[in-house]
């Protein structure tokens, strides 16, 4: 196949520190994902392979220059994310994926769907009052769900929020456990203060958690509640 060769122009120079990387590793990254040579001189890219490869990388450039122009923040860590979307699937799009991250907190910046399920799962939260979401251990439904709430929390759209976890062992008997009540269901409820700590600084989780702003409770502890 005849090789091909592109050349493309960014408007906007304040994005070429972010998408190139340090060193140029970003470039370095698309030309091995993708097979073809980049050269730049300055906001000018030129790209050279097989005619599909050089449309999808244009297409990446393209993309991630509408993020910016969208006031959607762009940072190292999101290029990466960016190309491994794109070699995944070449006709993502990435606008719609990085206009549903979650903003938690300074400690975490954005969190990023990592896949058409995640973007999904988001944006049904953001639409519905009720989701119901079924999957493996490990594909970010209770990271993703604490994360909502927790940004809805920050931007004053809920007063309080409660975390609700089933205490359901994982196979096998814990057993009686030691302690008060609280301290004999923290086993089971470890994800959500996993997440919590992974979002904000432990400090502020026990503050919130201490002024009642932010509660978990086992499921079995919720009948009767009103909130």
């Amino acid at each position: 196949m005849k090789p091909d060769t592109r050349n493309i122009i960014l408007e906007n120079t304040t994005l070429i520190p972010e998408l190139f990387g340090s060193q140029d590793l970003n470039l370095k990254l698309i030309e091995k994902k993708f097979n073809v040579r980049i050269t730049t001189r300055e906001n000018h890219i030129k790209i050279k392979g097989d005619p599909e490869d050089v449309e999808i990388v244009e297409s990446l450039f393209m993309q991630m220059e509408k993020l910016h122009e969208a006031n959607l923040p762009v940072e190292n860590g999101d290029v990466k994310f960016a190309i491994r979307l794109i070699s995944e699937d070449s006709q993502a799009d990435l606008k719609a994926i990085f206009s549903e991250r979650i903003a938690v907190s300074p400690k975490k910046g954005y969190i990023t769907p990592k896949g058409p399920a995640q973007h999904q799962f988001i944006q049904s939260i953001r639409q519905v009052d009720i989701v119901l979401s079924i999957g493996p251990a490990g594909t970010g439904k209770t990271y993703l769900a604490v994360a909502m709430a927790l940004e809805g929390l920050l931007q004053k759209k809920f007063k309080k929020i409660v975390l609700v976890r089933p205490a359901v062992e994982a196979g096998e008997k814990l057993g009686y456990l030691p302690g008060d009540i609280a301290e004999k269901i923290n086993p089971y409820l470890m994800p959500l203060y996993d997440a919590l700590s992974d979002m904000m600084e432990a400090s502020d989780v026990r503050h919130l958690m201490d002024e009642g702003t932010i509660e978990i409770v086992p499921l079995a502890y919720m009948r009767g509640r009103t909130l």
